[in-house]
């Protein structure tokens, strides 16, 4: 065999690596490229959807609580109430924990047809508000909080002390001065009618109690602003100067006070944007200055909000924050000469659109790890199929369980691992979890900062770990 010349091998050496550093080049062009396009990208669908509407969404735990009339989400069955978590491939699980089935009682084989308005955190617990029976209670329940054990996978459904009438909805929760306050169209239950409180600590079936006398109609909304409450809804009542008190009022400790001169339709939605309390719903005017759908309140006097919505029957649902801008939501085609189909922000003082917007009403927004959720009753968001519950993303923010900050050094170690992992931090870990890359729970055992995987399938998993001060990390890890 010939001999080569040193050179000549030197060379051959330098333009296989130029090869290398430009293939690799190429590769990483071609990753940045996809995850700037992923990273751009507007609408996602949250699995398949649900079968029916969605009209509460609220962060709780690792995960956004998902409520509504819908009996089946991403093809799960679950009655009126889910919960949706990301796994670490940015996808949407189904969790299973509140799926208790809200559409049988204890009583009869009558049963109501289940709908979930309302779920919030309060003192540890989810609660929700709406209308449903519960195998465990007579009739309609329509009030309760899910009992979580997270390790387990499970959960409890425990109802207040008293029930709704069958007729009768609970609409809107809200945490105030250290009770939860909840509105609807319910009378007498207990001693309270269309508004009621219950404290924290009071368990394991909280009392109601009566939050004034003076609403009487339906609370559809609850909001804090400057440090007051306020409900919003369909009611009006005259004070001793016989001035009206319409539709939307104010807590004074004692009883609900006038607003304003109120607005002259239902208020659906309230909303703190900006040191303004913003007011939706169907109303055209306060007084006699016109305010179409959408009304601003600086704790002093009613104002327009842009050109409002253009129809008399347009009818805002929902309001939310995200990136510092205002967004809403409802059924309506128009705001002045913009076409916003039933979602809208507001950019400076002007309404805009978002794409095509979404092929129907919108309930309920809720931002969630980047992205603002929204919920009601639609087929599409743009041009994407989507039922009932999609995500939106501007491209300003990044998002996903990657997008979590953390605020210590936390390392695990050997990765990939084979029978026991230890984690290294300079703080203590209480709780650990493994998720599998489909979204599955696998429970562990945290010990002195290590944990064994005796027993745990060879694969690609997220570790989800809580600190003693609660704080949540998150780590990929490699069982080979």
């Amino acid at each position: 065999m010939p001999l080569t010349h040193p050179n000549l091998q030197f060379n051959r050496l330098f333009d296989s690596f130029v090869i290398m550093r430009i293939r690799l080049t190429f590769t990483f062009l071609l990753i940045s490229s996809l995850m700037l396009t992923i990273q751009a990208q507007t609408w996602g669908r949250v699995g398949t959807g649900t079968n029916g509407s969605v009209r509460t969404l609220t962060k709780f735990a690792d995960g956004i609580a998902v409520g509504g009339d819908f009996t089946i989400i991403n093809m799960f069955d679950r009655i009126g109430h889910s919960f949706v978590r990301e796994n670490k491939l940015d996808e949407y699980t189904i969790f299973s924990p509140y799926s208790e089935q809200l559409n049988v009682s204890s009583s009869s084989a009558a049963t109501l047809i289940p709908i979930v308005y309302a779920n919030t955190k309060f003192d540890g617990h989810l609660h929700i508000g709406g209308r449903f029976n519960h195998p465990n209670y007579d009739d309609n329940v329509g009030l309760g909080y899910f009992q979580l054990d997270p390790q387990n996978n499970t959960t409890e459904f425990i109802g207040y002390n008293v029930q709704l009438a069958d007729s009768q909805t609970v609409y809107c929760m809200r945490e105030f001065d250290g009770h939860l306050f909840f509105g609807g169209d319910f009378q007498s239950l207990g001693f309270a009618s269309y508004i009621g409180s219950i404290g924290a600590d009071d368990y394991p079936n909280p009392e109601v109690n009566p939050v004034g006398s003076s609403i009487n109609g339906p609370v559809h909304a609850l909001e804090i602003f400057q440090d007051q409450l306020y409900a919003g809804g369909n009611f009006s009542r005259s004070d001793t100067d016989t001035v009206y008190q319409t539709n939307i009022a104010r807590w004074n400790g004692a009883d609900w006070e006038i607003v304003g001169l109120g607005l002259n339709g239902p208020v659906y939605a309230l909303h703190t944007f900006n040191d303004q309390l913003m007011a939706g719903g169907a109303f055209t005017a306060s007084d006699s200055l016109e305010m179409l759908g959408i009304a601003s309140w600086d704790g002093l006097e009613w104002a327009p909000v842009g050109t409002g919505f253009t129809d008399s029957a347009d009818t805002v649902f929902s309001m939310a924050t995200y990136d510092d801008t205002l967004y809403v939501g409802g059924r309506f085609d128009s705001a002045g000469n913009v076409y916003v189909q039933n979602v809208a922000k507001l950019v400076s003082s002007d309404w805009s659109n978002l794409g095509e917007g979404i092929r129907g009403p919108v309930y309920v927004m809720e931002e969630y790890r980047g992205r603002l959720y929204f919920g009601g009753l639609f087929t599409k968001a743009d041009e994407l199929v989507s039922r009932n519950i999609v995500t939106y993303n501007n491209g300003n923010i990044p998002f996903g369980i990657q997008s979590r900050t953390q605020q210590i050094s936390l390392r695990i170690y050997p990765n990939p691992a084979t029978d026991r992992i230890v984690i290294q931090t300079d703080v203590d870990m209480k709780s650990a979890r493994l998720y599998s890359s489909l979204g599955s729970m696998i429970p562990v055992t945290i010990s002195s900062n290590s944990i064994s995987l005796e027993n745990i399938a060879v694969g690609f998993y997220m570790l989800e770990t809580t600190d003693q001060n609660s704080n949540t990390y998150h780590q990929s890890l490699i069982i080979q």
